[in-house]
């Protein structure tokens, strides 16, 4: 079985759907609500998981209701919890998502995603060596996320890097980053608005582009390959939102690391 671990946020999401997106000082009335467990980590643990992977994930919750419910969900969902510590005294990170318009606008609050440390991950190395790959996004502090990629690198791991919420990267990490997975909001912000042929054919085989319902782009042998993102009307009973999959199969198969990787972009519904 393939070996994964999952460095990041664990989250619950705060979900609201509306036929409009307010603007600045607007009030409108939405068309439902509800909370479900997420965080950019936990949402690539789970679903890692339910592809049939065997996931570790290395994060921290709140000392509070909504922490319990998001690792009584780890666990439901075959994810180990071994290194997924209570934070006393912290609230447990929460993300305020509004679903409109055909996409989504997020606001996360790190919460007890801020103890995910460096010395915190080192408590974590032993399921790190034994990893396949290795996961990590942007909702924990930045120099966990460098730590992680000098780490990865020295122990020739292969190191996904989602830079979710965007900020910049060094070039080291972005060097040592096996694969990068920025939408076209992020990329921007990552590579200056610099063209993006020009980018894709400076790191093929490591960036895939996602945008949004519409498709993931990623340069492989100098072709540019693109990839119509799916969705899963299942889910839009409960929230109206898009599972999107990012198809590195082909990419890892070879390699035998890994059959997809994905992330859900608002919580973590149920595979129809």
């Amino acid at each position: 079985m393939i070996r994964i671990t999952v460095v990041g946020s664990a989250s619950m999401d705060l979900v609201v759907t509306s036929a409009k997106r307010p603007m600045a000082g607007e009030t409108v009335l939405g068309e439902s609500f509800i909370t479900v467990p997420g965080g950019k980590g936990a949402n690539q643990a789970v679903a890692a998981a339910r592809l049939g992977a065997e996931v570790s994930m290395v994060g921290c919750v709140g000392d509070d209701v909504y922490g319990e419910i998001i690792l009584e969900n780890l666990k439901k969902n075959h994810v180990n919890t071994e290194y997924v510590e209570p934070v006393t005294g912290s609230p447990s990170g929460t993300a305020h998502i509004t679903l409109s318009e055909g996409d989504n606008s997020i606001i996360f609050i790190k919460g007890a995603n801020d103890f995910i440390t460096p010395e915190y991950v080192q408590k974590a190395k032993k399921v790190i060596e034994e990893s396949d790959i290795v996961m990590v996004q942007q909702e924990i502090p930045e120099e966990t996320v460098e730590y992680l990629a000098d780490l990865c690198n020295t122990l020739q791991k292969r190191l996904l890097l989602n830079p979710a919420p965007a900020r910049k990267l060094s070039e080291a990490v972005i060097q040592q980053a096996s694969f990068l997975t920025p939408n076209e909001h992020e990329f921007e912000i990552l590579f200056n608005g610099r063209d993006r042929t020009e980018v894709l054919t400076e790191y093929p085989n490591k960036l895939f582009i996602t945008e949004g319902k519409k498709a993931s782009v990623i340069l492989t042998d100098m072709k540019k390959r693109l990839f119509q993102a799916l969705k899963w009307k299942r889910w839009i009973q409960q929230a109206q939102g898009i599972h999107s999959m990012l198809p590195l199969r082909w990419l890892l198969q070879k390699e035998k690391v890994l059959t997809n990787v994905c992330y859900s972009r608002t919580g973590q519904p149920p595979f129809p």
